[in-house]
C-alpha cells in the first residue's frame, strides 16, 4: 500500500464508512445522476435516514465507502443534528457503493418492537445498525 514503510504490518481499514440515505420511494440507479458541483446527502445514523424514508414505499439505502481508496469523495458537512453526522457524496454517482436497499417498513418494525419503542434515539439507532449488519451478514441474503 502506498505511504507505508517497507516491512510494516498492514494497517487496519479504519476509514471505511457505512452511510445511510432515506428515500421516499425505491432506489432507481438509472435516475441517480450527480451533475456539476452538486452532492448527495447521507448520514451515519440509520434512525435519521429512516425519518427521511417517509411513506409506505420508503427505503433506506446502505452505502459502504472506503475513503482511503479515493474512488469517492465524501466530506463531513455542517449539520445541527447532535445525534448524527451529515456527509456529502461529491462527484460521480454513488450507485457503485450501494450495498443494500432496505424497505423502511422493515426498519420501522424493528424500532417499534416491545422494549425498543420506548428507548432513546441513540439506542434505537444502535438497534438498527445491528439489525442491518446482521441482515447483510446472513447467508443467502439479498443485498438490494
Amino acid at each position: 500500500m502506498l505511504g507505508e514503510a517497507p516491512g510494516a504490518p498492514p494497517r487496519a481499514n479504519t476509514t471505511c464508512r457505512r452511510l445511510y440515505r432515506g428515500l421516499k420511494e425505491p432506489y432507481d440507479p438509472a435516475r441517480t445522476t450527480v451533475i456539476g458541483a452538486s452532492g448527495v446527502d447521507f448520514t451515519d445514523c440509520p434512525l435519521t435516514a429512516l425519518i427521511y424514508a417517509v411513506g409506505r414505499r420508503g427505503t433506506v439505502l446502505v452505502v459502504d465507502v472506503d475513503v482511503d481508496e479515493g474512488a469517492a469523495r465524501v466530506t463531513e458537512e455542517l449539520w445541527l443534528n447532535e445525534g448524527a453526522k451529515r456527509f456529502m457524496f461529491w462527484g460521480s454517482s454513488f450507485k457503485d457503493f450501494v450495498i443494500a436497499q432496505i424497505p423502511a417498513k422493515e426498519l420501522r418494525a424493528q424500532v417499534r418492537r416491545r422494549g425498543i419503542v420506548t428507548a432513546s434515539p441513540p439506542e434505537k439507532a444502535m438497534v438498527l445498525r445491528r439489525y442491518i449488519a446482521d441482515r447483510l451478514r446472513a447467508p443467502g441474503a439479498t443485498r438490494t
